[in-house]
């Protein structure tokens, strides 16, 4: 198979068929390693999974692609998913607070001037684009014109999350995602004396919750 000829190839890069680097492909592996498989091993599971996900197939088609039954497409999908949220804390989440000295330095070295050193993450939504359901089918049309979901996302000054909230329909303000979010709902971050950096869309939002969390 074509694709099973390319993961084996070393030298070959993955991100046009994965949409992730050889490098994040392995480290996705390793946070997702089981001692038990279904007989499929769990290296071949996630390069199915993330194929899927990376191109919006039917299962029919990535079993077809993978020369495997269309019934465990069905299975390695719910599968691997269920494995990555159930292990999602170890790949997402936000820095000890011995460590936020370092994150406010990598703000100042990005931006240049150290009036950014107490911003310890990024915040801002993203809409992921969904066929919409039968009901409530507007619910989910975004101010841009297409169906999504909304990803809200806190990120480090090298664009790592730190956390993430997804789930609501597109046509849902940020504002109201932010207060319904477990980042907010629980004043988790940052703590005092940090900030985060947002657009209008957060203003002051932020901090009257740490304000009032405190």
């Amino acid at each position: 198979m074509p694709l099973l000829r390319l993961w084996f190839d070393v030298e070959t890069e993955l991100r046009q068929d994965f949409r992730l680097t050889r490098r994040a492909m392995h480290s996705l592996q390793r946070l997702l390693h089981r001692e038990q498989d279904h007989g499929w091993g769990n290296e071949l599971e996630v390069l199915i999974y993330t194929y899927w996900l990376a191109h919006g197939l039917s299962n029919w088609l990535v079993a077809r692609v993978f020369n495997v039954p269309k019934a465990t497409v069905h299975d390695i999908i719910h599968r691997v998913a269920q494995n990555i949220w159930d292990n999602l804390r170890r790949a997402i989440d936000f820095p000890q607070t011995v460590d936020l000295p370092a994150v406010g330095q990598g703000f100042v070295n990005i931006s240049g001037t150290p009036a950014f050193h107490n911003v310890v993450g990024a915040i801002d939504g993203s809409h992921i684009r969904i066929k919409p359901p039968q009901r409530h089918r507007l619910d989910y049309l975004n101010y841009k014109g297409f169906y999504s979901v909304n990803m809200q996302a806190i990120c480090d000054s090298n664009g790592r999350f730190m956390d993430i909230f997804v789930g609501y329909p597109g046509s849902v303000h940020d504002t109201r995602i932010l207060k319904n979010s477990s980042f907010y709902t629980t004043r988790r971050y940052p703590p005092t004396g940090y900030i985060l950096l947002g657009d209008g869309g957060y203003q002051g939002q932020i901090y009257r919750g740490a304000k009032e969390g405190s």
